[in-house]
């Protein structure tokens, strides 16, 4: 039997278990919603008791024993279709019980998922097809009267929403022109090449250009526009102790000593690692040695998610894209909210996940095994929470026919290439992705047990939502989720976060949720546990730093789907037999182009629009650069060989300090922790500052006319220490 024979042999064993896993935990979810649930509240987490799970488990068994039975008589039957037919019967049975219209609209987005997925098995699966279609209709239906039942609440809730059918028109139309634009200039170029043995030098380079337009409108956005708010958030003294002035301090010791350790994070030194395992770090201490400043943090940090552009780019022209696509892809990665928004509130090492994730695909599809562990290696030293992003990729690998003949051969740099490479066999590649799962896995125990022992533990506070049993543990999020899945659908498609999934969705164009093969939705998986499984109101909010690493997921599934209807040939071309394309063979050439541009379009509106409205800092900076400037100064001056206290938002230009404390966090200075020197500021004290300086009086502190200015006020631990005749020697 040939590779190529084999190869597609393997896919489809493999695509088969996994449906009939699927078709199994659907229907073991399905007969105990109807027979165990609390028919109250079948979306809350005990809703099925836990003495249920015994027979969810032999139910489970049970029917995938029967699926496998089927499959070995039934040998030419795509299962595809019965499992999504069994999906959606789950998903109108859910859809029947919602009393929120989100939740209704992302179980219809399910389901039309579903329903695309299988529209060309009618015919093979003609009654499948048909109970799909008609649960997608009685969905859509309800979901329509959810929307429309709680319009009010809804607009309450999101007033931008009241203009958002009008945005998206605006969008649809603009994104049209674009596209047809493009093809308009792609066209004139050809048409000019085939008239001319000599054009124009402006119309050969036409692509080169439009491509350095488009990389250089995006740099100007992810650097110069957002570098400008990141440095204005330090020097107009807008940088808290969460997340900035701790790990400048970090950086601080990391330069004196080596250690990644802080005053400021627990409340004493402590090393950061026993929080969140980040070795990661020291890549970026070489360039803080050079430049020992807050700034230096910031920038950098943008400069590593630009850096993303580089395997981005070599994968576009793997996969055979033309410069111009190259182009948007690598405008669209910097532009997506997700990536470049995610900078916003400082300095944090998920930056560096999403260029090791970009490498990581690249060495996938270039079949680089060296390369790929070593970016493995590096990505799980970004966080212990990194090997959701191996493992992801590591089942994308096990799973997509991309690495396996006939797709590997035309992806390859020469034909035949996986005949001559023994490394990179077909099922080598099996055992390399299963190896890569089995190693994310045993790094994230190893890594959770150090942290466990070291520290506070992981913080699975943030799914607590999914956890029906505390005493499990994070295993409990496991057992939760088998039991009750509907729980884990309503906690994605919140309320709360609609405005997010709309985000991701349009800076996306949409395409993500069109994928050629199934084993591609697994790109899903990030954004689903970390953004969309939790409770935790920041890992859903677009302008924090969870973003990084499942929006460059999105990123890569947005490539593939573009690339799946890349591969439909288009007909007659139009500039060499002069005839045009019909209307049927004008919608598959032009809509993922349409896509790709809403996508650019939609990025950049919504990034611009953040990036506006976030000039506030530069704003305060211009009005009062010289009490800034002045206040820095006189941070500056303080001796560093003393313990201080501060507010939050002095610790960034205190980092120095290597005992620097945070009234507003650490509850030790409360509590009585001596300190040499509380310092606060003069103007505008809040009422944290005025009580806080009153506990320090009270204890014996008095006010310092040595370290005291213009613009600190300073209490110094000296009862003996006169006040300062002719000065004002309280706060306000």
């Amino acid at each position: 039997m040939s590779l190529d024979k084999v190869g597609l042999q393997v896919n489809r064993w493999k695509a088969d278990f996994a449906y009939f896993a699927v078709s199994s935990f659907v229907l073991t979810s399905l007969f105990s919603l109807l027979f165990f649930a609390d028919k109250e509240d079948i979306f809350a987490p005990a809703a099925i008791g836990g003495h249920v799970l015994p027979l969810q488990i032999f139910l489970f068994t049970l029917f995938l024993a029967g699926h496998i039975v089927a499959s070995n008589k039934l040998q030419n039957i795509t299962f595809w279709p019965y499992t999504a037919c069994t999906a959606s019967i789950y998903i109108l049975v859910l859809g029947l019980h919602s009393t929120s219209a989100t939740l209704s609209l992302g179980l219809a987005v399910l389901h039309f998922v579903l329903l695309w997925s299988i529209r060309k098995d009618r015919s093979s699966a003609f009654f499948p097809v048909l109970l799909t279609a008609l649960s997608f209709v009685i969905t859509l239906s309800c979901t329509i009267l959810q929307l429309f039942r709680q319009k009010e609440a809804l607009l309450e809730q999101y007033p931008p929403f009241s203009h958002l059918p009008l945005r998206l028109l605006l969008l649809f139309i603009l994104s049209l022109i674009f596209a047809l634009f493009l093809e308009k200039a792609k066209r004139y170029r050809q048409k000019k090449l085939l008239q001319s043995n000599k054009p124009h030098p402006l119309v050969d380079k036409l692509p080169l250009l439009l491509a350095v337009a488009l990389i250089l409108f995006a740099l100007y956005l992810a650097l110069y526009l957002m570098g400008k708010v990141m440095l204005h958030r330090i020097w107009s003294f807008s940088t808290p102790t969460f997340d900035f002035g701790l790990f400048n301090q970090m950086f601080e010791y990391m330069k004196e000593t080596g250690k990644p350790l802080t005053t400021l994070e627990r409340d004493g030194l402590y090393s950061h690692f026993h929080v969140h395992f980040s070795p990661i770090y020291y890549v970026l201490l070489p360039f803080y040695l050079l430049s020992p400043r807050p700034e230096s943090l910031q920038i950098l940090q943008l400069i590593i998610v630009v850096s993303g552009l580089l395997p981005l780019y070599l994968l576009c022209r793997k996969c055979s894209l033309s410069t111009v696509q190259s182009a948007f892809f690598g405008a669209i990665y910097l532009l997506q909210p997700g990536v470049l928004l995610s900078s916003f509130y400082d300095l944090h090492e998920n930056c560096f996940l999403a260029p090791l994730v970009l490498w990581i695909f690249y060495a996938m599809f270039t079949r680089r095994p060296l390369l790929l562990v070593c970016s493995s290696f590096l990505l799980l030293l970004v966080k212990e929470d990194a090997a959701l992003y191996l493992v992801s990729a590591a089942l994308f690998l096990f799973f997509s026919p991309y690495f396996s003949p006939p797709y590997s051969s035309s992806l390859s740099t020469d034909q035949g290439s996986l005949e001559k490479k023994e490394k990179f066999k077909l099922f080598h590649k099996d055992i390399f992705a299963l190896a890569l799962t089995l190693f994310a896995v045993l790094f994230f125990i190893l890594v959770f047990r150090y942290i466990d022992i070291q520290g506070d533990g992981i913080m699975t506070y943030r799914f607590a939502s999914l956890i029906q049993y505390e005493t499990d543990g994070i295993l409990g999020i496991i057992r939760s989720i088998f039991q009750n899945p509907a729980n884990l659908l309503a906690l994605i498609f919140h309320d709360n976060k609609l405005e997010y999934l709309m985000i991701f969705s349009l800076g996306t164009g949409f395409l993500p949720f069109f994928q050629k093969h199934k084993s591609s939705y697994l790109l899903f998986l990030p954004l689903l546990v970390m953004n969309l499984a939790t409770n935790y109101r920041y890992q859903y909010h677009i302008m924090f730093q969870y973003g990084y690493g499942s929006h460059t997921f999105l990123v890569i599934a947005l490539l593939l789907s573009f690339l799946s209807v890349k591969e439909k040939p288009l007909g007659q071309d139009p500039v060499t037999t002069g005839k045009r394309r019909g209307v049927r063979s004008c919608i598959p050439a032009y809509l993922p182009s349409i896509l790709v541009c809403l996508a650019f379009l939609s990025s950049s509106f919504i990034s611009y629009d953040y990036i506006e409205s976030n000039r506030v800092y530069q704003e305060m900076f211009e009005r009062n650069r010289a009490y800034y400037l002045d206040l820095r100064k006189e941070l500056d001056s303080l001796p560093r060989d003393k313990i201080i206290a501060t507010n939050t938002f002095f610790t960034t230009v205190l980092a120095d300090v290597p005992e620097l404390y945070d009234f507003e966090y650490n509850p030790s200075i409360r509590e009585g922790r001596q300190v040499d020197l509380l310092v606060l500021g003069r103007r505008n004290p809040r009422e944290s500052e005025k009580e806080i300086a009153s506990i320090f009086l009270n204890r014996g502190y008095s006010y310092s006319e040595q370290y005291s200015s213009e613009y600190l006020y300073v209490l110094e631990f000296n009862e003996s220490a006169p006040k300062a005749p002719g000065k004002r020697s309280t706060i306000d």
